[in-house]
C-alpha cells in the first residue's frame, strides 16, 4: 500500500483508510478468489482511491490498475505487462521487472 507521509511513524503497523492512496494485492493460487473478488469490494467500501492487482501470466508480472468511481466501485484503468505509466495515485513511469514466480 501507499500511505500519506504524515501517517507514517516509527511504530506504524496499521493505517486508517483515509491515509491510504493505493492498495496492492499480489495474487497467488491460494488467494485468487479473495484478491479478485473480495478485496476490491473491501477497499472500495473503505474509499481507497486506487487499487492494483498483480498477477502471474506465464511467469511474467502483470499489473491490473483500477480507480474508484463515484459510485464506489473500481473501474479498470489499465493492464501493464512490460511497463507501467500512470498518474494515479502519483506519477509512475517504470519498467516492470522480470521476476521468478
Amino acid at each position: 500500500m501507499a500511505v500519506s507521509r504524515t501517517a507514517v511513524a516509527a511504530a506504524s503497523y496499521a493505517f486508517v483508510p483515509a491515509d491510504i492512496s493505493l492498495a496492492v494485492e499480489m495474487v497467488s493460487p491460494r488467494t485468487k478468489t479473495k484478491d479478485r473478488k473480495f478485496r476490491p469490494v473491501q477497499y472500495a467500501e473503505a474509499e481507497i482511491p486506487v487499487f492494483w492487482r498483480v498477477e502471474n501470466d506465464d511467469d511474467a508480472m502483470v499489473i491490473h490498475t483500477f480507480a474508484l468511481s463515484p459510485d464506489a466501485v473500481y473501474t479498470p484503468t489499465g493492464i501493464h505487462r512490460d511497463h507501467i505509466l500512470t498518474d494515479h495515485p502519483f506519477p509512475i513511469d517504470a519498467a516492470i521487472p522480470d521476476v521468478a514466480w
